[in-house]
């Protein structure tokens, strides 16, 4: 057997052991992986909820980038059935690189729904996220 087999066959087992080590696992992800130069999380850090007939939406993101970047988050609460206009803001989140930013949006829950579809988007991003919230949810909500 030559020397050059002798070590590949040494190298190989040490290479697999090493690669079942998550810090190990991560980094060979990033590097057999192409990722976007730059990117961003959005969603919700917990689910949307009904208090005192207020309901409050928190939203966070994380803007994986190089410099700080503000986003203006949209959101729309409609009724379901929709028989009425969907309730809309927006506002300005400031983010800074790999950190997470977020906001809290509060509406009045639009009468005479059976549920609520609630929709956040990023001005000029293509993320979205949808929440559908039955009326049972907000009624059980105290």
């Amino acid at each position: 057997m030559t020397l050059r087999r002798r070590l590949m066959l040494a190298v190989l087992p040490v290479m697999a052991v090493l690669a079942l080590l998550p810090g190990v696992r991560l980094e060979l992800r990033r590097s057999f992986t192409r990722l976007p130069t730059e990117y961003t999380e959005l969603y919700f850090p917990r689910s949307p909820t009904v208090t005192n007939a207020v309901i409050q939406v928190p939203v966070s993101l994380v803007h994986h980038g190089a410099a700080p970047y503000t986003y203006a988050v949209k959101i729309a609460v409609a009724a379901v059935p929709g028989t009425a206009e969907p309730v809309t803001a927006s506002t300005a989140v400031r983010a800074r690189p790999d950190e997470v930013a977020g906001t809290t949006f509060e509406f009045a829950p639009p009468a005479a729904a059976t549920g609520l579809l609630i929709t956040v988007t990023l001005a000029d991003h293509p993320q979205s996220l949808h929440y559908r919230l039955y009326v049972k949810d907000v009624k059980d909500t105290p």
